[in-house]
């Protein structure tokens, strides 16, 4: 059992590594010792007093060993949902509570977007959406695409707690929504007073310069999505893959062979969605009400 769990983290390792084109392995290993030593005076509670469970880690995109098994609901929905994968360390210190606290589950973890990190660990603080983003690609929608937006952190939920130390693995559209490169470091931390959705309003996309995903997947256009005769049932169903989401953000959902992508206009909670939430709501086991926008042409 030991040798699988090592065996697993090592494959793990080398995928980062193999992601990370522009870093060495050494580099890769520089910048996990200074993110371990930047969370000392975070899980002593001395620099971040009123987050729950804060911790600095090493964001890379969700590989395809996170993939549930035949059968399970989420299958093959790695890149249409909000699941990301968290060290063990991090399920310990949420499941037992923090001074005998028991968390309302689905949790919901924020990721927030670091400055890049100089030799001083302490350096490692939540940007003001001021650093340099990702130029997107021409021909095809990878975790490097984005739309312009000033989105510094995003709400997800935890997959599952098997990550290596120091690393959460993140579904692309966080990567997009907040312009990160694989191997930047990013802040997570619990979240306990995300409200329940109501409303959302999302705008379906159409990429003029953009035909297929990384992985070969069609892109499909916003006539293509409100041409499936019951385009509002797919996309419910297609929500509960997601147990939040976040106003700001770009998400996909897939229909049969292709991908479809949203923009999350706007997010409201109430029964009838009467308040706007700035943020973000959770959609899960929430009667949510979905409006459609026009379409946004990306060129």
């Amino acid at each position: 059992m030991y040798f699988a769990v090592r065996a697993s983290v090592v494959v793990l390792l080398l995928c980062a590594t193999l992601v990370i084109s522009s870093s060495s392995s050494s580099d890769l290993s520089s910048l996990s010792a200074r993110v371990s030593k930047s969370n000392i005076p975070l899980v002593l509670g001395g620099s971040e007093p009123n987050k729950v469970n804060p911790l600095n880690l090493i964001a890379l995109p969700l590989p395809h060993h996170f993939n549930p098994p035949l059968g399970s609901f989420s299958r093959d929905h790695l890149e249409d949902g909000d699941k990301i994968s968290l060290p063990s360390s991090y399920w310990s210190s949420i499941s037992d509570g923090r001074g005998g606290i028991r968390y309302e589950v689905p949790w919901v973890i924020r990721i927030s977007r670091l400055d890049s990190p100089s030799s001083d660990p302490s350096s490692l603080t939540t940007t003001g959406g001021t650093k340099e983003r990702v130029s997107p690609p021409k021909k095809s929608l990878t975790y490097k695409s984005y739309l312009p937006s000033s989105k510094t952190s995003v709400l997800c939920s935890p997959l599952d707690f098997r990550s290596p130390d120091n690393y959460v693995f993140l579904p692309p559209w966080a990567f997009r929504t907040l312009g990160l490169r694989p191997g930047e470091p990013v802040r997570c931390h619990l979240e306990t007073n995300v409200p329940k959705g109501g409303r959302i309003k999302l705008r379906p996309l159409t990429f003029k310069n953009s035909k297929t995903c990384d992985d070969g997947t069609p892109v499909g256009t916003a006539k293509e999505f409100m041409g499936i005769s019951n385009h509002q049932a797919v996309l419910e169903t297609e929500l509960k893959h997601y147990s939040t989401l976040s106003s700001g953000s770009v998400v996909s959902f897939k229909f049969g062979d292709v991908r479809f992508f949203f923009e999350v206009v706007e997010t409201r909670e109430g029964k009838k969605g009467e308040r706007k939430v700035q943020d973000g709501v959770k959609v899960m086991d929430c009667d949510v009400i979905v409006e459609f926008l026009k379409e946004k042409i990306i060129r």
